[in-house]
């Protein structure tokens, strides 16, 4: 992951290239144990895509690829949600999974043809049935 850093780090920003590499890029850094980097440039990424949601005039702000980038950029806010801190309590995990799943229904619900976004909130889902079958409150 060093290497995509790298490579990733000069279009990472959207203000550089847009959000659709800031995905790419905050999944990158996600990987190397950096969400607060990551973190930043989606918020950055989030206010760019409602600039473009606001400009109706540039026929390169498609509704539907403007929702697809912000589909994947809540996937990969969704991801650091979990951090990458070592041990927590079961509790803190639980209530950081519920966050997580969340947003990727969230993500789901800005692009329902998402097929990563879905992938992703259906894992989470069977992650929470698994344990409140083991006996886990999920409330």
């Amino acid at each position: 992951y060093e290497e995509a850093e790298y490579v990733m780090r000069p279009i990472g920003d959207p203000h550089v290239d847009g959000p659709s590499n800031t995905f790419v890029y905050a999944m990158v850094l996600y990987n190397l144990k950096q969400c607060e980097i990551a973190n930043v440039l989606i918020d950055k990424a989030m206010d760019i895509l409602q600039e473009q949601r606001d400009d109706t005039e540039n026929i390169r702000n498609q509704p539907h690829m403007i929702d697809r980038s912000e589909s994947n950029i809540l996937v990969a806010r969704a991801h650091c949600v979990m951090g990458n801190e070592g041990s927590v309590t079961v509790e803190g995990m639980i209530a950081k999974m519920q966050e997580k799943g969340s947003i990727l229904y969230q993500a789901v619900q800005v692009d329902p043809t998402n097929n990563y976004a879905i992938q992703q909130a259906q894992g989470m889902m069977k992650q929470m049935e698994q344990l409140q079958k083991a006996g886990y409150s999920l409330n």
